[in-house]
């Protein structure tokens, strides 16, 4: 969980640096209301308009996606 909360506070970083707007769901969010289940990713979203403003400072960690989740 170490790790994942580092990569977490990488990431919010360079959203609060580049003022995009975001909410943090799925595994994650879980963990933070108490769930005990495994924690494999971080989903996070935000405006479809701002992706172009953090592509800079986080394309060569990208492994897949960008792409649009539907349930």
């Amino acid at each position: 969980m170490k790790k994942t909360r580092e990569a977490l506070h990488w990431i919010v970083g360079i959203l609060r640096k580049h003022k995009v707007p975001f909410q943090i769901s799925g595994g994650f969010a879980a963990k933070l209301y108490g769930a005990t289940r495994p924690l494999n990713d971080i989903d996070i979203d935000i405006p479809d308009k701002c992706l172009v403003d953090v592509v800079s400072d986080v394309k060569k960690y990208i492994i897949y996606g960008p792409d649009h989740y539907h349930d």
